[in-house]
């Protein structure tokens, strides 16, 4: 990524934590050599020993005169749980067929959640909007991970998980 979209992305990661930061949450910017020369961050509630954190990244693209800026919210819903792996794919599709702000998929044996926008590179972040989103996010994150983390430790079943789901 060249130097102007590096400085552009982490300008982008400013913003974003000027809005999520009246809602409680803190935006922590990652080292671009951690994160394969992205600008990153990690969002997380605000105080100590944060019960989670939701890794964002912030993709300028450029073709010609169009401009796109993608930002990318993902988040482990479970422990690493290889033995489950079948049973995770499964829920994970049911889930997906509902209507969820995210994507569910199984990702390093973890059953993961992510949210993807656009946002158009000449006008502001716009606060309480990108607010909303990462609230239902965390929202729709908080209520599928308990369902997940329970079939991944073997407490219920897949059916009871997609039985649940469902309601």
């Amino acid at each position: 990524m060249d130097k102007d979209s590096l400085m552009y992305g982490m300008d982008v990661l400013d913003e974003i934590s000027g809005a999520l930061e009246p809602i409680g949450l803190t935006v922590h910017k990652l080292d671009v050599e951690e994160t394969q020369g992205l600008p990153a961050g990690l969002i997380v509630p605000t105080g100590e020993n944060p019960s989670f954190s939701v890794t964002c990244h912030v993709l300028p693209t450029h073709k010609d005169q169009v401009s796109t800026t993608f930002v990318q919210l993902f988040l482990p819903l479970t422990e690493p749980c290889p033995e489950k792996q079948e049973e995770m794919e499964k829920f994970a599709k049911e889930c997906n067929s509902r209507f969820l702000l995210g994507t569910i998929f199984v990702y390093q044996d973890c059953l993961s959640m992510k949210y993807v926008t656009a946002l158009e590179p000449t006008i502001a972040l716009e606060g309480p909007h990108f607010q909303a989103a990462v609230f239902a996010f965390l929202q729709q994150a908080e209520e599928i991970g308990k369902k997940a983390q329970a079939l991944c430790r073997g407490e219920i079943t897949l059916e009871q998980a997609l039985g649940e789901s469902a309601q």
